[in-house]
């Protein structure tokens, strides 16, 4: 059967074929990698290259789709560099990159990143490096497990920390422009390596720091210093001052209590753990000595704070106490940040408070009935400090307040936060234990104060729908 082509059609006098626009076809484009999840990644990644190779037009929407997220692990760096340096353009369509591997030996391409892609990705928003070898394995045995080539099995070594140089804090101008960074198993030389690295990045909204270590704590660094005393002035400070949300877990105690009193009022979202570190099972200590509370009443914006929860009534009874009293100071000075001031009304209304298991998933030993436990130890100490007029005592245990006797007797909303419980993803019991939270916490219930609901980190993790060059 013969069929017409486009000349003959118009020698002929025939309309023409119709054709989608092109703003379709991106669409259809775009939509592609939203459905990784059923086919798989390496399927969508494969059907996104293929939509590269079609026509000209599709080129272009094609690629920015399939460089949004890009992971390298570390035999992919210089494969990737070369790869910009044939196609600059690329480099305009990589808004987020992640960095997975050994990144402790001499070559460390996490040292060479700013220096290498820093001036090729211009329109990089994001950035995270999680180091895939735990502190407790770092040796200088050469590491086989990770560089399984033969070529650098006789050269590679694995160092104590980052190789960093003195001048790598002037080499991250390159990536100043970044609003993202999220450090994973990181470990420094000196906690003011650490800081010099934040201060040349001004304009970091989210930072997340995870199991983030040094060798040597040694002293403030000037940079923090200098900004803690413009801070004290009510002077604007150059210490991250556009930062919004900050997420620090399992980091050593000076350098969290230094690394927070830094910071400007600029900050709105905030994620801590409780415990800070994995406690021992038992631990002659005094409380305090274990877990300092933090002062947030430096911190007037602050709207969220979550509270991620581990597992506490198996440790011994000193950390245990010294881990609930800190969370009490720290939830006293939070209240105190607007406490007496004209917004303290309509800054309370929408301050939200996250108590947030420290994963969700049940692939850990940490099933809804240990975090029940968990939620019913505190609610004595929420009960105290976020209630308006309530008295913040010393007294131990915290006095168990009756939620019926004074849900009556107020005529007000009581409450100076919005108290927000994520439960497990599995949980054969979801409605029991729902109706023992709201009984558990009536007061917030009765003024609606009170939700349920699963929230997820603030910060993207790398890994989850990027592409991986290998």
């Amino acid at each position: 059967m013969f069929t017409a082509g486009p000349w003959s059609r118009r020698h002929h006098g025939m309309p023409s074929s119709p054709r989608l626009p092109i703003e379709v076809c991106e669409r259809v484009i775009e939509c592609v990698l939203l459905e990784h999840r059923r086919g798989g990644l390496p399927e969508t990644l494969k059907t996104l290259s293929c939509c590269a190779l079609v026509c000209r037009a599709w080129r272009p929407c094609a690629q920015k789709v399939l460089f949004k997220n890009v992971v390298l692990r570390v035999n992919a760096f210089h494969r990737f560099a070369t790869l910009l340096d044939v196609s600059p353009a690329l480099g305009d369509h990589v808004p987020t990159l992640g960095m997975w591997g050994n990144f402790c030996v001499p070559d460390s391409v996490a040292v060479q990143c700013p220096i290498v892609l820093g001036t090729r990705l211009a329109g990089l928003v994001s950035l995270s490096i999680v180091d895939l070898v735990p502190n407790g394995r770092r040796t200088a045995e050469p590491s086989a497990e990770l560089e399984p080539h033969p070529a650098r099995k006789k050269t590679d070594t694995t160092l104590p920390c980052w190789p960093i140089h003195p001048y790598f804090s002037s080499a991250l101008k390159s990536i100043s422009h970044i609003r993202e960074l999220n450090l994973q198993n990181v470990r420094l030389s000196s906690f003011g390596e650490f800081a010099r690295i934040l201060y040349a990045l001004p304009r970091l909204q989210l930072l997340q720091c995870v199991r983030v270590s040094w060798a040597v704590l040694g002293q403030e660094p000037p940079c923090m210093t200098q900004a803690r005393n413009l801070l004290s002035s009510r002077q604007e400070t150059k210490f991250l001052p556009c930062l919004r949300c900050i997420m620090v877990h399992d980091m050593e105690e000076t350098g969290r209590q230094r690394l927070l009193s830094a910071l400007g009022p600029s900050l709105t979202e905030l994620w801590i753990k409780f415990p800070n570190f994995k406690p021992p099972i038992t631990l002659n200590l005094e409380p305090c000595v274990l877990m300092q509370p933090l002062d947030l009443r430096h911190f007037p914006n602050l709207q969220v704070l979550c509270f991620k929860l581990t597992p506490l009534t198996s440790l011994a009874e000193p950390y245990y106490k010294g881990t609930l009293l800190s969370m009490r100071d720290t939830l006293v000075s939070w209240v105190a940040s607007t406490y007496g001031t004209t917004s303290d009304d309509q800054q309370r209304r929408g301050r939200r408070l996250y108590l947030r298991p420290s994963t969700l998933n049940r692939r850990n030993h940490y099933g809804w009935h240990e975090f029940s436990v968990i939620v019913l130890a505190i609610s004595s100490i929420l009960g105290v400090t976020l209630r308006k007029g309530s008295s913040n005592n010393d007294h131990w245990p915290p006095q168990d307040l009756d939620p019926k006797q004074e849900a009556d007797e107020e005529l007000s909303d009581p409450c100076r936060a919005t108290l927000v419980v994520c439960p497990l993803w599995y949980n054969p019991r979801r409605a029991l234990w729902e109706d023992f939270v709201k009984q558990r916490y009536a007061v917030f219930a009765r003024w609606n104060r009170l939700h349920i609901a699963c929230v997820e980190s603030p910060v993207t993790l790398a890994g989850e729908s990027h592409l991986r060059v290998s």
